[in-house]
Parts: C-alpha cells; structure tokens; sequence
C-alpha cells in the first residue's frame, strides 16, 4: 500500500512538470509574422554560430569565448574546429584540422599565420617531429613571405625538440644550409640558440673543432650585447618588453651564450698537457729534500699557469653581459673550483716521504708547505663559494652545487655547515639535472 502511494506521488509531480512547461512556452508567444523553426531548418543550420530563426546565411562571425551559455554554439570551419578541439584537450585531431585549414585558406591573414605554429606545436607536443617538419616545409615558405620571423621560430622549436631528447644526429641533417641561411636571417636570439644546438650536437658527435667553430659564432653575434638586448626586445613589436615572452626570450639567449663560454673553457682545459708533479726518490737527508723542492718548483709552475690561463676562460661565464646565465655559472665554478682543489692535493701527496724521517724536518717542512699552498686553498674555496652563493640566490640545486656544498663543508666546517645538518622544507625549489660538457669528472 506505501508503495502504491510513493508511485502516485511521484505521477503527480511529473504531471505538474509538464503542465509547467506547457504553460510557460503558452504565456511567451512567437511575434506575429515570425516564421517558426522547424527541424529542418535547424539541422541546416550552418555550424559554428548561434542558431537563430530569422539567420539563413553563414554571414555572422564565431562565436565569442564569453558567449551566453542559452544559444547554442557549434565551431564552424576548420580553424575554429581545431580551436574547439585543443581547447577540449584533442590535440591530434586539432593537428589535422590545422593542417586541413592551411591547404583550404586561401593564403592571406593572421589565422593562417597560427594555424602554422599551432599545427607544428602540437605535432612536435606529439612526439611527431617528421609530420611538423613535413607541415613547416609545405606551407612555411608561404607563410614565410609576410612573416619571416615565424618560420625560423618554428625551425628552432624543431632543433631544440631534436637537442632536448639528444638526437643529434637528426638535428644536424635537419639544419641544411639552406635552413641555416634563412636562420641567419632572423633574431639575434634564434641565431644565438640554433648554433648552440648545433655546437652541442657537435660535441656529442665527437667533433671538437666544429663544435669549436660553431661556439665562437655564438659569441660573435653577441659582441655587442647592448645591441643584441635591443634586438630581442624589440624583436615583437605587440610584446612589452618585461613580457613573459620577452624575458623568456632574453633569458634562453643569455643560457645559450653561458653555454659557448664554458665549453669553450672546457675544450682549452682539455687541450692543454697536464703537468704531473715529480715523485721524490733521493737520499733521506735535508739536502735530498732541498733539492727535491727545486726540481718539482718547475713543473709546479707550469701547472699553476695552466690553471690560471683556463680560471680566466671560465671566468668569462661570470663576466657575461648584461647578467650572466646562473646554470652555468654555478657549472663554472664548480669546475674552477675542483680543478685548485685537485691540484693541492696532488702537491700535498707528492711530498718527499723519505725525508722526513726526523719529526723536526717533517713539521718544517709541512708548515712551509701550508704556506705556500694558501692561496690554492683560497682561490678553490672562492669558487666553491661563488656556486654555492649562486645556487642559493637562484633556488637552485644539482649535482654540481650540492659538491660544492660538501667540499666547503669538509674544509672549512667552522664556516659552512654540511647538507645533513639542513631539514628540507617542501616550498624549495630543486633544479632539473643540468647536462654540462663534458661531464664532470
């Protein structure tokens, strides 16, 4: 008997539904001589605007973004289509209706200019470089002729994707000469960064010399570094210059010029011969040991002007104009630092061990050593410093500043604490890996 009763309450409701909305649509009538829109006449509807009865062209524009959520609206063209189906997250089919609308446009206006990016975004976003290229290389030189700063953006997006994943050698067959030929007709920032692709794809390809040569015109086309900032930010004329864009323009410029200064210092470390300090293996007398100074002061100071000549090719990374790249300074000077670190030690070990059997001779002789290994000491803890200090400043962290943080701690404990004595906070910011060349040793 309940149940009888829940199902006639539940009759009544709906019925008082429908004669609600019965009575609704009879109290707000159609205007007299309006014509009344039949299924048909929906369904013929062109898509991509909002349905109206009194609409029988294709004549008004998209809808807008905050359009009344009451008329219904459907993307029309292609271009729209694609809009709507990266908006719900379909990139592959965005893709194809990008595609689709550059081979039906008719080759003029700022849609087409967008189509070609965000076809070759989504492509590359995909994992399809073959496919962008393939898009870039249609329908770039006829987008090229009124904007030819986009086509060499979008050569960059495809040699940086091809850097990222270190596919070097596709990205070498990738820049032929003629792409590089138009590239070097672009901004200073894009010339900057593909020739440093292409330097770091040299490198992994064993090909120190062209890695050499590509590296220095990197520098070259910042020799005037006032002049380049300008280029870059006058380079979008519809961007502020303390944009987004603009300043992350700027900053991969400078990254990509931090990038040649080091490997640069990095293949002059290399290519000068490493001093090795004598082993003693004279008589254990004061006079053994005199002599055993003088014939390792020699090549001792070779090794220290050496290190000297390749501190100041590192040092250039910290000297770069306006500012310099943090990533790579901290790289810097954590390798300036181990390389004085490295060579203290090797003095340290290479001491005349049979001569010093007296306990006097042995105190002299390390008092005196300790003197003149000072400044050794202090150039290396200065660099080590200079990394930590950055990464610090910059909320860095890797690899590298975190061997700079142990070594500071080990030396000097009274001044610097180790990594242990810290408790993590979950509001830090922990770098991604940086891939330095070569890598450290």
């Amino acid at each position: 008997m309940f149940q009888r009763a829940m199902k006639r309450t539940w009759l009544a409701w709906g019925v008082i539904v429908v004669l609600a909305f019965v009575s609704r649509g009879a109290a707000q009538p159609a205007e007299a001589g309006a014509p009344v829109p039949s299924a048909s006449s929906l369904r013929s509807t062109p898509a991509g605007h909002r349905l109206d009865a009194n609409q029988t062209t294709d004549s008004s524009p998209p809808c807008p973004p905050a359009a009344e959520a009451e008329p219904v609206c459907v993307p029309t063209s292609d271009y729209t289509l694609a809009a709507f189906h990266e908006t719900m997250g379909l990139f592959d089919q965005a893709a194809a209706d990008y595609q689709r609308y550059l081979e039906h446009s008719p080759g003029s206006g700022d849609e087409e200019l967008r189509a070609l990016r965000r076809g070759v975004a989504l492509r590359l976003a995909l994992g399809e470089p073959e496919r962008a290229i393939a898009l870039l290389e249609s329908y770039g030189p006829r987008v090229g002729e009124r904007a030819r700063s986009l086509t060499a953006d979008l050569d960059t997006a495809v040699v940086e994707w091809y850097s990222e994943r270190q596919q070097y050698s596709r990205l070498i067959t990738f820049l032929s000469p003629k792409k590089l030929a138009r590239i070097d007709r672009a901004s200073v920032d894009v010339r900057v960064r593909v020739h440093a692709a292409l330097a770091r794809a040299q490198v992994a390809r064993g090909r120190p010399k062209a890695a050499e040569a590509e590296y220095e015109k990197v520098l070259a086309l910042w020799a005037n570094p006032r002049r380049g900032v300008r280029e870059i930010l006058e380079a979008e004329p519809s961007e502020a210059s303390d944009s987004p864009r603009t300043q992350i323009r700027l900053a991969e410029t400078l990254s990509a010029l931090g990038e040649a200064l080091y490997s640069l210092a990095e293949i002059e470390r290399l290519r000068t011969a490493k001093a090795t300090a004598p082993r003693y293996s004279g008589p254990s007398t004061p006079e053994g040991s005199r002599d055993y100074l003088e014939e390792a002061e020699k090549p001792l100071e070779q090794e220290i002007d050496r290190i000297r000549r390749v501190t100041q090719a590192y040092k250039r990374v910290v000297d770069l104009q306006p500012v310099p790249s943090p990533r790579w300074v901290i790289a810097a000077a954590s390798r300036v630092g181990h390389l004085w670190s490295d060579t203290l030690e090797r003095a340290r070990a290479a001491k005349p061990t049979g001569a010093l059997g007296r306990r006097d001779l042995a105190m002299a002789y390390e008092h005196a050593l300790g003197q003149a290994l000072a400044p050794w000491l202090e150039t290396a803890k200065q660099a080590f410093h200079t990394c930590v200090a950055y990464a610090a400043k910059y909320q860095g962290s890797d690899e590298l500043s975190r061997r700079c943080e142990e070594w500071l701690a080990r030396h000097f404990p009274d001044e610097f604490e180790s990594r242990e004595s810290f408790v993590a906070l979950p509001t830090w910011c922990v770098a991604t890996q940086l891939q330095v060349w070569p890598a450290v040793d």
